[in-house]
């Protein structure tokens, strides 16, 4: 846990560190090395920030799937004409006000 070259015990360590910290070459050599580390932490970064927007991606095009497929079949079940108001809002969760907003804007179109 030392940094201090001044105060390692073994030579190897100590010369080693002593270039690393002291000589051009050597900070040029961590400088290298640092940024190798950065340029790979933020590629790991940006891909796992990718993945996670993917996934949310996917979620979110499920539920708009999801919303668009029931508005689809409440809009066909409008459109047919012989379903009660109350049996399509009991099948589709939509409130009878929201499905008179609905049959008012397929009247429209």
């Amino acid at each position: 846990k030392c940094t201090d070259p001044e105060k390692m015990h073994y030579t190897v360590i100590k010369e080693r560190t002593e270039f690393l910290k002291m000589e051009k070459e050597g900070i040029a050599i961590m400088s290298s090395m640092f940024d190798e580390v950065l340029k790979r932490e933020r590629e790991t970064s940006w891909n796992d920030g990718m993945i996670e927007g993917t996934k949310i991606g996917k979620q979110e095009g499920q539920k708009e799937g999801v919303i668009k497929g029931k508005l689809d079949m409440t809009k066909s079940m409008l459109a047919d004409g012989t379903i009660p108001l109350a049996k399509i809002a009991e099948i589709s969760g939509l409130s009878i006000t929201e499905l008179n907003s609905i049959k008012q804007s397929l009247s429209v179109s």
